[in-house]
């Protein structure tokens, strides 16, 4: 069941507390702080196949156009927009003490003995860098096109919230690289 059908159901159900035991007015503020700690999960395609060129030994600020396929069905009922805006996380709409777990893929077009590192930026509501993140290092031996998949996690805390999260590319190569898709899992 969804978080927003676990709040739809006691809607249903609030006019039926006939020995008026308890207000609903109540009720409410108790399953709303329980809703609130049901996490929820979104996925998003990148609409862009188009990978950047990433030039050696600089870092590279990925681009996703989530305009792409998008499953949102399983999101927390209190995220009204899309996650992923302005190619980064948004993290306006989490709650303080959420944790949030990624499930990145991306795919890289490397030459011969080439390292790619992966890493997120995570920044305030004024946009200053608050930490980084490298969430994946790896070496290629041999040129060619590279699936690379990693997860990670952070939590909320007032450090961050309403600040972003935003996706960095280096490589020791010229290089080129697709932010294909991720996974958002929230928890609170």
């Amino acid at each position: 069941m969804t978080s927003q059908e676990i709040k739809d159901l006691q809607d249903t159900n609030l006019a039926t507390n006939d020995a008026h035991e308890i207000t609903a007015a109540k009720l409410r503020e108790v399953t709303t702080e329980l809703i609130k700690n049901d996490g929820g999960v979104v996925y998003y395609v990148n609409g862009n196949t188009t990978p950047q060129s990433a030039s050696s030994g600089v870092e590279l600020r990925l681009i996703h156009d989530s305009a792409g396929y998008t499953v949102s069905t399983y999101k927390p009922y209190y995220i009204v927009d899309p996650i992923i805006s302005n190619n980064s996380i948004q993290l306006n709409q989490l709650p303080n003490g959420a944790v949030v777990n990624f499930r990145f893929e991306g795919q890289v077009n490397t030459p011969n003995s080439t390292e790619v590192r992966f890493f997120i930026k995570v920044k305030n509501s004024l946009g200053a860098e608050v930490f980084t993140l490298p969430f994946l290092d790896l070496y290629y031996k041999t040129s060619g096109t590279h699936t690379c998949v990693a997860s990670n996690f952070f939590f909320i805390d007032s450090d961050i919230s309403n600040g972003t999260v935003e996706f960095y590319y280096k490589s020791d190569s010229n290089s080129t690289v697709l932010w294909k898709n991720i996974v958002i899992n929230i928890t609170s």
